[in-house]
């Protein structure tokens, strides 16, 4: 299910499933037997990778274009750092076998 969350000046989709997380573990290089650590072991690149694969699964599950860099998520939570538990709050929802995560 996409949610929509307000990121960067725009409504944006995001949508966690296999696709984002192939995404974020291509980035991160994290597997699924890994996923257990971000209780405590969460760096600030998995922030960044993980919203950026929630976007960038959310605009292809939504039909649109999809021009984000991982950069350009860094830059949007330079101001608005607050949106990090709202990602944080849709991954966990949409990945229900998981453990609710918090913002680092």
């Amino acid at each position: 299910m996409v949610k929509e969350i307000e990121f960067g000046g725009e409504v944006r989709p995001v949508k966690y499933g296999w696709n984002a997380l192939a995404t974020f573990g291509d980035l991160s290089g994290t597997g699924l037997n890994d996923l257990d650590k971000f209780e405590t072991e969460m760096h600030f690149s998995d922030v960044l990778y993980l919203i950026y694969a929630g976007l960038k699964e959310g605009a292809r599950a939504d039909g649109k274009d999809f021009d984000l860099t991982v950069q350009d998520v860094g830059d949007f939570l330079d101001t608005e750092s607050d949106k990090i538990q709202e990602f944080l709050d849709v991954f966990t929802s949409q990945m229900p076998e998981q453990k609710k995560m918090t913002a680092p």
